[in-house]
């Protein structure tokens, strides 16, 4: 998907998810639908590989993009699935946003 998208990413949203397949997670409708679950939960908590998804966008130098209209390029996550875990999660998550892509 990020190389469909090319030079016209300009935003890319972090969200762990799980494959409802797998030991019944969930009761899904219609039954046997081939879905993910979006849960809004910790980077690392599912199934998504971040490792590879943050080595395509080294390779894209996504950071580093800059766009005539809407001028830097955004990364952003959504955390809300637990709210007791913020106060680490969020730190977390900007933490490794930040090593992964400005090498801080």
């Amino acid at each position: 998907m990020l190389n469909y998208a090319g030079a016209d990413l300009s935003h890319v949203l972090l969200a762990d998810t799980h494959n409802h397949t797998l030991p019944c997670r969930y009761i899904m409708n219609p039954p046997g639908v081939n879905a993910t679950i979006h849960q809004h939960i910790g980077l690392g908590e599912g199934e998504v590989d971040f490792d590879a998804l943050f080595q395509a966008l080294r390779e894209m130098d996504f950071a580093n993009r800059t766009f005539k209209v809407g001028g830097e390029a955004i990364i952003t996550t959504s955390l809300f699935g637990y709210p007791e875990k913020m106060s680490v999660q969020a730190v977390e998550t900007r933490e490794r946003i930040e090593r992964e892509l400005l090498g801080r």
